[in-house]
């Protein structure tokens, strides 16, 4: 008798950006009372209403006397991706010593909500450790700033100072990398002199989001900057200078209603006459990391040469929606080159794929078949790697054949995200236009000592650390190397090292779902990653494979 489990694998999507958020407790800083949450901050942050005394661990990104003096402020971070700011109108000068940058402290304290900003106050302080690495910067463009979810969090952008102005003691700094402006806040307490930035000059910055409602509720999102050696004047533009006349595809999907008239450069990632060839459709994506459709009525023999997949093409158009799809119509296109490398897509769940930040975007997922059916001249495969399922559409004019598939096989597709509303009803699709984009992944096969073939082995289902459940991965290594197994989360943070020493043959391990502090990971897909250098000869083998973490819904 086949079993079957529902898992809740809660994977947030914020402004493009993949979050993981438990649902299950993490444990607690030792010597804390049990009468408060124990929790992570990402929890905190996506539901401060639900919390009141709270206790956690976290690394000090921004230290304390940095932005204030005269009240206890710092940011701390944990392994959920998510920072918070710690805040106290009383404090001593030892909660002053530790809340340093790169201290590892245990906190209790109360949330609390005060304009706009997620805060603990009350706050008690342990120091774990004070040697700790600061937790790896999310890296953002200048309009993905803007937005709430970044309030507390490590950031790094690369942009150019459009201006700079003092307001008072302090100062401004506005950036724009080409997606968008956002502000820079100096505080005079931090010691970075005015100087340091120049209009029409670019720099590398790290710092941490946060948010400012004033008194008559306008909200500023800004970043807050409080160290000299986080600020870098980059030597040359890190990206292509955008012509003034031409247009980021991001800011056409963040506000189509407000474009008419546009020009804009991109690669074509799904070409013409692939998904439709009544009509002209193809898709292009540029250096913001969106993407966006291209369509008209006459689909003539020119428009489809240049629309091809790998050429850059410039397009001028009009935007238009169309049952919730953004897309360029009343088309002129222009071959700049050929045969250019497509964009890098973005990696995402399956569950996570089902929002609308994903149309026209190129992404790659991988998942197992849960569901597979004609519909007509064109099939449905509906891919689940455990987070909850997304359709994959095959047109038949893809000359795709729905035989590349079999149930509860596991698939990695590239494929562009697509909205599909029929009546109410709204469904979010991956487009497969290319069977070569369609790679079965052989997890299930044996893994035998023999083989002369380096294998990374891994069993495609969920498990629940939670409950006791281990994982086993499995490795086969032909000759004697040097051979590394780690655990990354989904934004590519190690998270645990499994294995590393020199050997040969197979590996056995089970994983228990712990990270490097012993913590039992939140539920979302990790990567297993496989590094293998043969000692004789020096070459470098590298396997990638997913694992699920998920909590049994009770």
């Amino acid at each position: 008798m086949k079993r079957t489990f529902c898992w809740l694998v809660i994977i947030v999507l914020i402004s493009g950006w993949l979050s993981l958020l438990s649902a299950e407790p993490v444990a607690k800083p030792s010597g804390f009372s049990s009468s408060v949450d124990t929790v992570q901050i990402g929890e905190i942050q996506q539901d401060p209403a639900s919390y009141y005394s709270v206790a956690f661990e976290g690394v000090v990104t921004l230290g304390a006397d940095i932005i204030d003096t005269a009240r206890f402020k710092a940011y701390i971070q944990d392994g959920s991706g998510y920072g918070i700011l710690l805040f106290n109108y009383d404090f001593t000068a030892a909660m002053v010593s530790v809340a340093q940058r790169g201290n590892l402290l245990g906190v209790t304290g109360t949330v609390t909500e005060y304009y706009g900003v997620t805060e603990i106050t009350g706050v008690n302080l342990t120091l774990i450790d004070s040697s700790q690495a600061i937790p790896a910067p999310e890296t953002l463009s200048t309009v993905e700033l803007n937005d709430p979810r970044w309030d507390g969090t490590l950031i790094y952008t690369e942009a150019m100072v459009t201006d700079v102005y003092s307001t008072g003691a302090d100062y401004n700094v506005n950036i724009d990398d080409g997606s968008g402006e956002t502000l820079i806040r100096v505080w005079s307490t931090a010691n970075i002199p005015m100087e340091t930035f120049e209009t029409g000059h670019w720099y590398s910055i790290i710092g941490v989001g946060s948010v400012y409602i004033d008194y008559d509720d306008d909200t500023t999102y800004q970043v807050l900057v409080g160290y000299l050696d986080d600020i870098a004047e980059l030597d040359t533009t890190p990206v292509d200078t955008i012509p003034e006349d031409i247009t980021l595809i991001s800011q056409i999907q963040a506000d189509p209603s407000a474009f008419h008239e546009v020009t804009v450069e991109g690669v074509v990632t799904l070409g013409a006459n692939i998904i439709d060839t009544s009509y002209f459709k193809a898709y292009i994506q540029d250096t913001s990391g969106y993407g966006i459709m291209l369509f008209d009525f006459d689909n003539l023999p020119d428009m489809i040469t240049k629309a091809r997949r790998g050429n850059l093409v410039r397009v001028k158009g009009t935007v238009e929606e169309y049952n919730a799809v953004t897309e360029i119509t009343d088309l002129t296109i222009t071959l700049l080159d050929s045969n250019v490398a497509l964009p890098n897509p973005d990696t995402v769940s399956t569950e996570d794929l089902n929002d609308p930040r994903w149309e026209g975007t190129f992404v790659y997922t991988q998942g197992e078949v849960v569901d597979l059916y004609s519909t007509g001249n064109a099939f449905n495969a509906h891919l689940d790697d455990g987070s909850g399922d997304v359709p994959l559409r095959a047109w038949g004019t893809t000359g795709i054949p729905q035989s590349v598939f079999d149930l509860e096989h596991w698939y990695s597709v590239l494929g562009v995200g697509s909205i599909y509303i029929d009546g109410s009803e709204t469904t979010y699709q991956v487009l497969l236009g290319y069977e070569e984009d369609i790679s079965e992944i052989d997890t299930l096969s044996p893994v035998t000592p023999t083989s002369e073939e380096v294998k990374l082995t891994v069993v495609p289902k969920t498990f629940a650390p939670s409950l006791g459940e281990s994982y086993p991965v499995t490795v086969n290594i032909p000759r004697e190397a040097e051979v590394v197994i780690r655990i990354y989360d989904i934004h590519g943070r190690l998270v645990k090292t499994l294995f590393d020493e020199s050997t040969s043959g197979l590996i056995s391990i089970e994983w228990d779902g712990k990270n490097d502090y012993a913590r039992t990971l939140t539920s979302g897909v990790y990567l297993c990653h496989l590094e293998v250098k043969e000692i004789a000869s020096g070459d470098v083998e590298n396997k990638l494979a997913p694992i699920t973490v998920g909590l049994p819904l009770k």
